[in-house]
């Protein structure tokens, strides 16, 4: 490889040289180990390159600088002598520039970042919910996360929809994107360190009566507003007391209609959870299933299923239509446990019948799924919701005919 030597270029010489068309990997010292090099793909291009030498520690590296001419000769002179600095100092220039970048990324971009490596280790309904979350803080996305103070934070939790568990969720979330960022070097110091939530999440406490369930599926039969799907995914959801995300996701392939068993891949805190559903449902979900042949999913939106956050809407905005008290399709489970409860069912079957985990001493010796004993109180629990029911089987809209619940 040939190298001329010439001690401070001008912008003449290089011009020069370019011109006289030197061989592939000629290249030309500015002097302090800054060369301007030929290269050739499928066309000539010259770019600049600084040698680095040092005692410090950090092993001899080239480093390229930039393009010529879109590099100047003195921006290649003044990169190569930062880097040079930075050398002097111990410290690594390319770790150095690749920490700078980090440093300039919007909050969206971050965000992505951190759900690349976050995502694989969740379930799609833990997804689901940081999607709805996050979706609150769009309003950051173009922001270079530096720049974003704590101030910012606070404006976007008072406009949470005037909801302490909305808010505390959006604050839990930002603290794990942000403490996040700080540790992989995106951002210098964390804004929101010291933030505490100013407002209180009340558990909820809301169930429904008996009179309350009559009320709500009663006149829900009649209403013209939701669709049949939604209408059996409502009454599922109050039938077998799981939760939302679980029940929706169901897939035909994980549903034995002749012996309705299904199995719910991944609760909260089980795994392939086991359920026998009751006979009501078994009709019921037939006649579903021939209404939409070709659905993967047992409630089928498309070509994927309706979000817990859609059927949560239907709910909110029926019970306000019905003149009733708010309630949310998590507090059917409430009100089963409380309702089966007072009927003297034996807590520890409400509780696998719910899918909670089993706490403390018995965890390590009570290793049945109760499964008969769930069998047996989720069609007690359905024949008693249906008892409350007077449904005439009436058409609905253009829709399917609503099942004569109480005659299945």
């Amino acid at each position: 490889m040939s190298k001329k030597k010439i001690e401070q270029l001008s912008d003449n010489q290089i011009k020069q040289w370019i011109k006289s068309k030197p061989p592939i990997e000629t290249k030309l010292c500015d002097g302090n180990y800054l060369y301007l090099r030929m290269c050739q793909k499928n066309t000539p291009y010259f770019i600049f390159r600084v040698r680095l030498k040092t005692n410090t520690g950090i092993k001899n590296t080239w480093q390229s600088i930039g393009e010529y001419p879109t590099t100047t000769l003195a921006m290649a002179r003044d990169k190569a002598r930062g880097m040079r600095t930075l050398v002097a100092r111990g410290i690594n220039p390319i770790d150095y520039s690749s920490d700078v970048a980090k440093l300039g990324l919007k909050f969206g971009e971050v965000c992505g970042l951190y759900t690349m490596q976050y995502f694989p280790t969740i379930r799609d309904s833990s997804k689901d919910n940081w999607v709805t979350v996050m979706s609150r803080t769009a309003v950051l996305n173009n922001i270079v996360m530096e720049k974003i103070t704590e101030a910012d934070i606070k404006e976007i939790l008072k406009k949470a929809d005037g909801s302490p568990s909305v808010a505390a969720g959006i604050l839990q979330r930002l603290k794990s994107v942000f403490n996040w960022a700080v540790d992989e070097g995106y951002i210098p110091n964390n804004p929101i360190t010291n933030l505490r939530r100013s407002f209180k999440v009340t558990p909820r406490e809301r169930y429904l009566q008996p009179y309350e369930i009559k009320t709500f599926f009663n006149t829900l039969a009649n209403d013209h507003i939701p669709l049949v799907t939604i209408k059996v995914a409502i009454y599922s959801l109050a039938i077998l007391l799981t939760r939302r995300e679980e029940l929706l996701s169901l897939k035909w392939q994980d549903v034995d209609l002749t012996t309705g068993r299904i199995v719910i891949r991944q609760t909260k805190t089980i795994k392939d959870f086991t359920i026998i559903i009751p006979a009501q449902l078994i009709k019921l979900w037939t006649k579903l299933r021939n209404l939409h042949p070709d659905s993967q999913y047992v409630f089928g939106c498309r070509k994927t299923h309706y979000s817990g956050m859609h059927v949560c809407k239907h709910i909110v905005e029926a019970a306000e239509r019905y003149s009733m008290q708010k309630f949310t399709p998590h507090d059917f489970r409430r009100t089963g446990m409380t309702l089966l409860a007072e009927q003297g069912h034996r807590h520890d079957v409400i509780d696998a019948a719910l899918g909670h985990s089993i706490s403390g001493v018995k965890k390590h010796y009570l290793k049945s799924n109760l499964l008969e004993e769930r069998k047996k109180l989720l069609q007690d629990w359905a024949d008693y919701i249906d008892s409350l029911l007077e449904i005439e089987n009436k058409p609905v809209g253009t829709n399917w005919l609503w099942i004569d619940l109480a005659r299945l």
